[in-house]
This record gives structure tokens, C-alpha cells and sequence, in this order.
């Protein structure tokens, strides 16, 4: 279930580049998407974070590098991001019961925004 996940959001991801390289001089949406998995002794964890970001003023990326074009050109925006974060974690070795590894499933939404005076940009 998770590998299938990762693949949506790798496609997902590659569209909205696509889509954002074909429009090279201004922008008004940011995708962004990362995957990882963590491994330690007793630990293992895959977490899959997902976030869009929509600015109502197109960002101009024409005077400097697509990296910092929403800071050299500030605009107001909002954002919305998802994380799930699958977990095993093998619980202390306790009489009589043997090690065990115990699954956690968290889910995290957020949404944020600024708004940007127009005067002061």
C-alpha cells in the first residue's frame, strides 16, 4: 500500500513539473512531495509528505533562479500539505512474552498562509 502511494505521488509530482516547466515565467502553484524511510535498531518508519502551495499574485521567476523567486518576489498565498507516517517499533522483551512489533499509523493535515500588503512587498 505504501510503495503504491510513493508511485502516485512520484507521477503526481513529475505532471505538476512538467506543467511548471512549460510555464517558465511566472507561476501561481508549488508542489512539493518528499519520501523516506528510516531504519535503526529497533525502529523502522516510511513517511510520505505531500504540499501544494497557491499564490493569488503569479510569481515572476525572470530577474533570478526558480529557487528564490517567491522570495524576490514576495506575493500572498495558501498552502495545504498532508504526512502519514507508517511505523513498527519492537516493544522491550518482557516475561513471558516475547519481542513484539508494535504498528503506528500517523496522519498530519495542515494549512497555512500570508498575506503580503501591497504597498509594502
Amino acid at each position: 500500500m505504501f510503495h503504491d502511494m510513493r508511485c502516485q505521488l512520484l507521477a503526481s509530482l513529475a505532471a505538476c513539473f512538467t506543467a511548471v516547466a512549460v510555464q517558465a515565467a511566472e507561476f501561481s502553484w508549488e508542489p512539493s512531495g518528499v519520501t523516506n524511510e528510516v531504519e535503526q535498531n529497533s525502529a523502522d518508519a516510511d513517511r510520505l509528505s505531500f504540499g501544494i502551495r497557491y499564490y493569488f499574485d503569479s510569481v515572476d521567476d525572470t530577474r533570478g533562479p526558480l529557487a528564490l523567486a517567491a522570495f524576490i518576489d514576495p506575493a500572498t498565498w495558501v498552502s495545504v500539505s498532508f504526512d502519514r507516517e507508517n511505523g513498527s517499533l519492537l516493544t522491550p522483551f518482557t516475561f513471558p512474552v516475547f519481542p513484539t512489533f508494535a504498528d503506528n499509523t500517523t496522519d498530519e493535515y495542515s494549512v497555512a498562509g500570508r498575506y503580503v500588503l501591497p504597498a509594502s512587498k
